[in-house]
């Protein structure tokens, strides 16, 4: 695998995440993010069963595999059986994930590194098979991690990428407004402008091809401190530049809570929405 020395630049949507708390926070976690990753493993079954495109290959083409975003590396044998991947080159922004994914996912056809989904540090044309779950939302520009997806595929090749979009956890983020007015949530792009940046993406027209579904999935907990106690130990915590600086007080904390319990279920549990975005993307003749 040739490794690209110089990087391209797109146009990009104005960034609100801070990269590097993202590293630092996945980094932190990367010990406790399986135990707590159960809606991670559910979406990630799903993307990979969805898939409607098969890549390009031969005999003189085996399948070569980016996964970006790789977390732990749960995902790549499950990649592996699905599409009969030979080699694997996954990358994360957390030197922590990255280490800990090696140490238990790493052997001659699967390499590990630290790199940005944003500036992919590979030559053009270079994989088969792009896989992304649930990683894309760190990112500052959708249409820049297009772009480079674009850029890596072969002729034939498929991309799959699992994001969130507006709507996730609206339940959290509306209980934090009526404490304070931080900002405590993660802002996700909404359905339109994800569907705006396929459109004007290269997969649209004689160049690509695309399918994009959405999926609801509303999670339940007995308290709140349940939910944000997982959160944590999934590294999902609020990275964004203008996060509250100090450590919340106690009495916002309470409002907080006490905001939440309207949304309570009549089986006396707390919902938490997600809105999945499934892509899935092949690159046509040039």
């Amino acid at each position: 695998m040739k490794i690209r020395r110089g990087q391209s630049e797109s146009g990009a949507e104005e960034s609100v995440i801070d990269k590097r708390l993202v590293a630092e926070s996945f980094s932190r976690a990367a010990k406790s993010y399986d135990g707590a990753a159960h809606f991670q493993r559910q979406v990630a079954n799903s993307l990979l069963s969805g898939c409607p495109f098969e890549p390009a290959v031969g005999a003189e083409n085996p399948v070569s595999l980016l996964d970006m975003g790789c977390g732990t590396g749960y995902e790549i044998p499950l990649i592996r059986n699905r599409f009969g991947v030979d080699q694997v080159f996954a990358i994360d922004l957390a030197p922590g994930m990255v280490q800990f994914a090696r140490l238990h996912h790493g052997s001659d056809t699967t390499s590990f590194s630290v790199a940005d989904i944003e500036s992919l540090p590979f030559v053009d044309t270079s994989f088969s098979l792009i896989h992304s779950s649930l990683a894309v939302q760190w990112c500052a520009s959708l249409g820049r991690v297009l772009d480079e997806v674009f850029r890596c595929l072969v002729e034939g090749g498929v991309a799959m990428i699992a994001t969130l979009e507006q709507g996730t956890l609206t339940e959290l983020a509306q209980a934090w407004r009526a404490a304070d007015s931080c900002q405590h949530v993660n802002r996700f792009l909404t359905h339109a402008r994800i569907e705006e940046v396929l459109v004007r993406s290269r997969f649209n027209g004689l160049t690509g091809a695309y399918t994009m579904k959405q999926e609801e999935v509303v999670l339940e907990y007995a308290t709140v401190r349940q939910l944000t106690r997982e959160l944590k130990d999934l590294g999902a915590h609020n990275v964004n530049k203008n996060r509250p600086k100090s450590v919340t007080g106690r009495d916002k904390v309470e409002r907080f809570i006490s905001a939440y319990e309207p949304f309570r279920r009549e089986n006396g549990l707390l919902p938490a929405t997600y809105q999945v975005v499934y892509l899935y993307l092949r690159k046509g003749k040039i």
